[in-house]
């Protein structure tokens, strides 16, 4: 469940408002592994909030979702 509510803060946070009842997403989660399909239009501005979002390195001060 934590991984769905990620993907759609996200997703949200990418502009896309209601993301399990739009047209432009579709989310698969399987365990805390999750796939987010967009359309391509969307698809560079999905990515670059999951990349503002997230922590990549453990090292660094900065404190994402996860």
């Amino acid at each position: 469940m934590r991984s769905l509510m990620f993907a759609w803060y996200y997703l949200e946070k990418a502009g896309i408002k209601k993301p399990w009842k739009s047209d432009d997403c579709y989310v698969i989660a399987s365990g805390d592994d999750v796939v987010i399909f967009v359309k391509p239009h969307l698809s560079a501005k999905v990515k670059a909030m999951i990349e503002k979002l997230t922590t990549r390195d453990t090292k660094l001060q900065k404190v994402g979702l996860g």
